[in-house]
C-alpha cells in the first residue's frame, strides 16, 4: 500500500508533506559535520523523492511546491546553521527577535535551490515521467531528475556553499574521486547513487519486504550498472587512498608551526590608547609565546620549523607596517632573531587610490626571516555581509545600518608565496570554500602550488558546529588537487590535511593551543581536476539542458502536427 495514503489515514492530509521534508531534513543535517553519518547522505532525499514522485498527481502543484522547499529549507537551517543567529545577536548587537526575523529571510534567499529543485520535480511529474521512453539517454528518468538537481544546485545561491556530494564527505573511499570531477562532479554522482537507492527503499516500504528492496538493487539492467558503478567507485578510492598514502612517505616533509592564541573578539573594558596599547602587548606575548615551544620542540628533536603560520585576527586592529604600532614588527623580529624562520601573519592593510579613496584589505604576510615582508596578499573573495554589505557602494546608507559589518575592498591579484615550505597557496577564511575560485587560483598562479594554507577566525559563531562544517567543507580541496592543507585558526579547529584528506591532529575550540606537523610536501599537483576543474559537471548540465529541451520542443511541435 502506498506509505502516502497510510499517513493520511493518521495525519492530517495537509501535514504530510512535512512528516516526510522533516525527515528527509533530519538525515540531511545528521551526515554532515560534525557528525558524518555518510550513509544517511545516500539516503536522505528518499523522503523527498518519495513524496513528489509517488504522491497524487491533482495534490501536487507550483505553489505547494514553493512553499515546502522553503519550509524544507528553513528545517535544514535551524539544525545545520543555527549559528547565524548567535553571530547576529552577540556581534551584530540585534535583539534575538530580530535576529530571528533576519534568519527567516536568509532562508528565503539562500535556499533558491529547493526551490527551483522541488518545481522541476512538479515539473517532471506533469510532464515527464509518463512520457520516458526507454532508449534515448535524455528520457532516463534518473538522468533527469539528476539534471534537476544539478541545475538546481547551480542557480540556487548559497552564503555557505555545499553539495551533495558533502553530505557523504566522511566516506574516506568515495569522496576520493574528487581529484577527477570536483566536489560538485561528484555531486552530480551522489544523486544518482541517491536516486538507485532511493528505488530499492521504495520498494521494501511499498512491499514491506526489505529483502525485496535489496532484490531491487541487484536485478535489473539499471540497477546493475549502478551497483557495478557504486562498488567501482569505492574500488578507486581505496587504491587511490592507499597510493596517495604511500606517495606522501617520499615527499619533502617540512615543519610547520600553528599557534591558536584563541584572541578575544572585542576589548570593551579597554577605555584608553594606552590600555590598548598594554592589551595588544599582551596579545604578541601570548603568540610569540606559543611560537617559540613549538620552536623549541623543534629544537629539541634537532629539527628546525619552517614556517610559522599565525592565524586570521590573531593580533587584531593594527598593522604589521604600520609605525604608530611599531611593537608589532619589534616583537616579532626578537622572535625570529632568537628562531630564525618565515611566518605569516595577517592584519588589514589600507591603501589609496589614484583618487586618493582609502580601501581597507584582509591581508596575508609572509614575513622573513629579517621581519621584512616578502610576499603579501589580499582576500579577493569577500564574505557577504560579513566583510562587505552587498550593494553598500551603490547605497551607501546600507553601511549605516549595519556599521558592524566590515567594509572590505577586494584583491585584484593572485599570488603564491616562495617560502622555506614551497609555493604556497594562501586563502583567508571563506576562500576556502568555493571550489571553483580555489581551482582558479590555483590555475591563475601557473598550477606550481604544493601547499594550500588556510587562515581564519571562526570566533564569530560560539561554541557551534561551524568551525567543523567549515573545515570539513575546505578539506575536500586538499583532496582535488592533493596538495596538504594547513589550517590555522584563532580559536579552533586548527589542523593539517594530508593529500588523502586524512586530519591529522586538530586542536580544540576556543581554547589556547598549538600545533608543529611535520607536512609532506609534494612537487606539485597532478589530478584531473587540477587540469579542468569542475568543468565535466558544467558539461553534464549543459548537454542535458540541450538534450532535454530539444525533447520538450519536438514533442510540442509533434502534438501540433
Amino acid at each position: 500500500m502506498n506509505l502516502i495514503k497510510s499517513l493520511e489515514k493518521v495525519f492530517p492530509r495537509w501535514f504530510v508533506p512535512y512528516v516526510f521534508l522533516s525527515l528527509s531534513a533530519v538525515l540531511m543535517v545528521f551526515s554532515f559535520a560534525p557528525w558524518g553519518i555518510w550513509p544517511l547522505g545516500f539516503i536522505c532525499m528518499a523522503p523527498v523523492l518519495y513524496f513528489f514522485l509517488e504522491s497524487d498527481h491533482g495534490n501536487l502543484n507550483y505553489k505547494k511546491a514553493l512553499a515546502w522547499a522553503y519550509v524544507y529549507g528553513l528545517l535544514i537551517d535551524f539544525m545545520a546553521f543555527h549559528w547565524l543567529i548567535h553571530t547576529m545577536t552577540k556581534f551584530g548587537h540585534l535583539p534575538f527577535s530580530l535576529s530571528l526575523l533576519l534568519f527567516f529571510g536568509y532562508c528565503l534567499i539562500t535556499n533558491g535551490r529547493y526551490f527551483i529543485f522541488f518545481a522541476l520535480l512538479v515539473y517532471f511529474r506533469k510532464n515527464l515521467k509518463k512520457a520516458a521512453l526507454p532508449g534515448k539517454i535524455e528520457n532516463i528518468p534518473f538522468l533527469i531528475i539528476a539534471f534537476f538537481w544539478s541545475l538546481s544546485e547551480l542557480l540556487g545561491w548559497q552564503l555557505f556553499p555545499y553539495y551533495g556530494s558533502n553530505l557523504v564527505s566522511s566516506n574516506a573511499w568515495f569522496i576520493q574521486a574528487v581529484d577527477l570531477v570536483g566536489t560538485k562532479g561528484m555531486s552530480v554522482l551522489w544523486f544518482l547513487f541517491s536516486l538507485y537507492f532511493y528505488q530499492g527503499i521504495k520498494v521494501a516500504i511499498e512491499e514491506k519486504n526489505i529483502r525485496k528492496g535489496v532484490q531491487q538493487l541487484v536485478s535489473g539492467k539499471i540497477s546493475r550498472v549502478f551497483l557495478v558503478a557504486f562498488i567501482a567507485i569505492h574500488l578507486y578510492g581505496f587504491s587511490a587512498k592507499n597510493i596517495y598514502q604511500a606517495a606522501q612517505q617520499s615527499y619533502k616533509t617540512k615543519n610547520i608551526a600553528i599557534p591558536q592564541g584563541h584572541t578575544p573578539l572585542a576589548f570593551e573594558s579597554i577605555n584608553s590608547y594606552a590600555g590598548f596599547e598594554k592589551y595588544m602587548k599582551g596579545i604578541l606575548a601570548t603568540m610569540t609565546g606559543l611560537s617559540r615551544q613549538l620552536s623549541k620542540e623543534a629544537a629539541e628533536k634537532n629539527e628546525k620549523v619552517d614556517l610559522i603560520v599565525w592565524p586570521e585576527s590573531s593580533v587584531p586592529f593594527i598593522s604589521y607596517l604600520d609605525a604608530s604600532t611599531r611593537y608589532y614588527k619589534d616583537e616579532v623580529k626578537k622572535l625570529l632573531d632568537e628562531y630564525p624562520t618565515q611566518i605569516i601573519v595577517n592584519d588589514v592593510e589600507s591603501t589609496r587610490d589614484i583618487h586618493g579613496k582609502r580601501h581597507d584589505h584582509s591581508n596575508m604576510w609572509l614575513i622573513g626571516k629579517d621581519g621584512s615582508p616578502l610576499e603579501y596578499y589580499h582576500k579577493v573573495f569577500l564574505l557577504p555581509f560579513g566583510e562587505y554589505i552587498p550593494m553598500g557602494n551603490i547605497f551607501p546608507f546600507l553601511k549605516s545600518v549595519v556599521p558592524e559589518v566590515s567594509d572590505f575592498t577586494p584583491g585584484n591579484r593572485f599570488v603564491l608565496f616562495n617560502s622555506d615550505a614551497g609555493y604556497l597557496l594562501p586563502l583567508v577564511c571563506y576562500e576556502v570554500i568555493p571550489e571553483d575560485f580555489v581551482w582558479s587560483f590555483f590555475r591563475r598562479t601557473g598550477s606550481k602550488a604544493q601547499v594550500l594554507v588556510n587562515i581564519t577566525n571562526d570566533s564569530w559563531f560560539g561554541e557551534s558546529i561551524e568551525s567543523s562544517q567549515h573545515f570539513e567543507l575546505g578539506r575536500m580541496r586538499a583532496i582535488e588537487l592533493r596538495l596538504p592543507l594547513i589550517r590555522s585558526t584563532n580559536a579552533g579547529i586548527s589542523g593539517y590535511v594530508d593529500v588523502t584528506g586524512e586530519v591529522v591532529n586538530p586542536t580544540g575550540l576556543f581554547k589556547k593551543d598549538k600545533r608543529l606537523y611535520s607536512v609532506a610536501v609534494p612537487e606539485n599537483s597532478n589530478t584531473l581536476f587540477a587540469f579542468w576543474g569542475s568543468i565535466p559537471y558544467y558539461l553534464f548540465v549543459l548537454v542535458m539542458a540541450i538534450m532535454l529541451l530539444y525533447r520538450i520542443v519536438s514533442g510540442r511541435l509533434n502534438q501540433k502536427k
